[in-house]
């Protein structure tokens, strides 16, 4: 020996204890991270089946069913019943895949119809409709009677039209919900 200056050494218990709190740690990351990859894939998928869909009263499965995610645009055009002019209802799916009335088209005015304004953000004329603006009303589940009576009423989505009538009797209830 050389006056006590021998290098210091950790004891093997020492060292024990170390290798133990490091695989600890360890495994507690693990653990986190492997619950935050489930948590993300369970909401990955959770998003990515969802869909919206038409069920017709009296039917157990939907007679339509179209993939959905937050900002799908879809419009409810149909021809009102006592102006016999032409109405569009612009709906979208809010970030929580949830329907959102955005905005109401209308081509002949009346008083019920003017009352949408309180509604809205925003009136403008765009050629001969009327465009009420900004109305974000959360109309969710959407219920839709089919007409009885002649004119159009079409679901538009992603381009396509969809008449009603061909998704249910005239007279039948109409229920859009996202699932």
């Amino acid at each position: 020996m050389h006056g006590g200056c021998e290098p210091r050494t950790e004891s093997s218990s020492s060292k024990n204890r170390i290798r133990t709190t490091r695989a600890a740690a360890l495994s507690v990351l693990c653990v986190i991270l492997a619950v935050c990859g489930v948590a993300a894939w369970c909401l990955w998928h959770r998003d990515r089946s969802r869909s919206l869909v038409v069920i017709a009263e009296n039917r157990a499965r939907p007679v339509l069913q179209i993939p959905a995610a937050p900002g799908l645009e879809f419009v409810l055009r149909y021809t009102h019943s006592q102006t016999g002019g032409p109405m569009e209802m612009r709906f979208a799916l809010g970030p929580d895949c949830r329907i959102v009335l955005r905005e109401v088209r209308a081509e002949i005015l009346r008083p019920e119809i003017e009352e949408l304004a309180r509604y809205a953000l925003e009136v403008v004329r765009e050629g001969a409709w009327t465009v009420y603006r900004g109305m974000n009303q959360r109309i969710d589940p959407l219920f839709v009677r089919v007409r009885v009576s002649d004119g159009e009423q079409d679901l538009v989505i992603n381009g396509t039209a969809i008449p009603l009538r061909s998704l249910a009797a005239s007279g039948a209830r109409l229920e859009l919900r996202v699932r």
